[in-house]
């Protein structure tokens, strides 16, 4: 996770991803410890199960990167444009902190009025 300009945080993914990593590693396309894959052999797995998972369908890019002497892709979804409001798995999830929360009615309003949920 990149959390600031120049820092590189490695941590498990949210449960909110974790649909998104099962599905890719069901499609027989998890990396192996012993063999890297290329970012190719991700990017369109990755954009087909972001595709299928959540609505709209958010368009996402790979990066890769170079950490601890290890390549490591990063996912660069963009900041929320204050129109759309994504959906997964047909609900509505906000982040608090490092947590991830299923959205209460009154913080979708909010949401599809183009406000911030804090």
């Amino acid at each position: 996770m990149i959390a600031g300009t120049g820092e590189i945080r490695i941590r498990e993914s949210d449960s909110t991803m974790r649909a998104v990593a099962e599905n890719i590693a069901q499609r027989g396309l998890a990396v192996d410890a012993e063999k890297e894959s290329s970012r190719q052999d991700f990017d369109q797995p990755l954009q087909n199960s972001v595709k299928n998972t959540i609505a709209p369908a958010a368009v996402v890019r790979l990066h890769s990167v170079s950490a601890m002497g290890s390549e490591v892709l990063v996912v660069i979804v963009p900041a929320w444009n204050r129109t759309d409001v994504y959906q997964h798995a047909d609900k509505i999830l906000i982040r608090k902190g490092t947590n991830v929360f299923a959205a209460r009615p009154e913080e979708v309003k909010r949401l599809h009025r183009g406000e911030a949920v804090v």
